[in-house]
């Protein structure tokens, strides 16, 4: 169960869905996060360094059990939620909760769906992030539902005070040379310059192929 996963410092649930509620569709990969959830946000809450829920059809609804855990649990360093389906409303319920917690040095969202209001939210709360020192974002669609959005807001956040954000993964999502340009610009010209790496590459033949692959595996998992 969750719960026995939990008395180890990290718990991996690598490309299954969640432990506690076996393999199977995306709202049981939701029910497991929500789970996992309770569990750190109760009195004896485990002393949890990582949570690995890559690859787990995680959904909106699982983005805002796991941003309730980041607001209350204390220790946890890194959360891996790469290659599922979390959307704009779980993004932006993980960038209200981000300023608020004290620990988290790693989160990874690559290859979900947050979409420019998803990155925008996420960028706006960096400046206020204090032990943040990687935030992956690369595949996510943050040109599409609004460009400029997302990239106002990267370019406000490039130009502030980072006061701990050593990599900012932005490459794969849409943004054309002129969006590049504008952020490379933000960024050389930041504060951050000297200690941040920031990558805007366009995706490859190989990350297109690999978007095509993930989306398969999201369509299986509505259908179970």
């Amino acid at each position: 169960t969750v719960y026995r996963a939990l008395a180890h410092p990290v718990f991996d649930a690598g490309l299954r869905l969640l432990h506690a509620t076996g393999q199977g569709s995306r709202e049981k990969g939701d029910a497991g996060a929500k789970a996992l959830s309770v569990a750190l946000c109760s009195a004896t809450a485990p002393p949890l360094r990582e949570v690995r829920l890559g690859g787990n059809l995680l959904s909106d609804a699982a983005a805002h059990s796991l941003a309730l855990a980041l607001r209350r649990h204390t220790q946890l360093t890194t959360l891996q939620l790469e290659r599922n389906a979390i959307g704009p409303d779980g993004a932006a319920a993980l960038a209200e909760a981000l300023p608020l917690n004290a620990s988290l040095r790693r989160l990874d969202l690559a290859h979900n769906r947050a979409a420019a209001r998803g990155v925008a939210a996420l960028a706006e709360v960096l400046p206020l992030c204090a032990r943040l020192e990687t935030l992956r974002l690369e595949h996510n669609g943050a040109a599409h539902g609004g460009t400029h959005q997302a990239q106002r807001a990267l370019v406000l956040a490039l130009r502030a005070e980072l006061p701990a954000l050593r990599q900012l993964a932005l490459h794969a999502n849409g943004f054309g040379e002129s969006s590049r340009e504008v952020l490379r610009g933000a960024h050389l010209g930041g504060p951050n310059r000297g200690r941040l790496t920031l990558t805007l590459a366009p995706p490859t033949a190989a990350d297109v192929a690999d978007d095509a692959l993930l989306q398969q595996v999201r369509v299986r998992g509505r259908g179970r």
